[in-house]
């Protein structure tokens, strides 16, 4: 049993991150979270598109790729990308 799960990530505020209205989950090494095989449910096993996004009705989430996007990395005003 993998301790993998997606939390919604946040600005450098602590505000949840939204895109077109929809919270972005990002992956996580813990317990605290959507838990792995839960968000398989949701997400309907997609896949998740070349910059490591996959987009659901409700909210967005991201692989380890779309955690070092331009997109992903402004939204979070991480480093020198916003």
């Amino acid at each position: 049993m993998s301790h993998y799960s997606y939390r919604f990530a946040k600005n450098g505020c602590g505000n949840p991150i939204y895109l077109n209205n929809k919270k972005v989950y990002f992956p996580y090494r813990g317990v605290n979270g959507i838990p792995n095989d839960e968000m398989k449910v949701y997400t309907h096993n997609n896949k998740f598109d070349v910059n490591g996004w996959l987009k659901t009705i409700d909210f967005y989430v991201v692989n380890e790729k779309g955690m070092r996007s331009n997109t992903f990395l402004k939204l979070c005003q991480l480093g020198n990308n916003y």
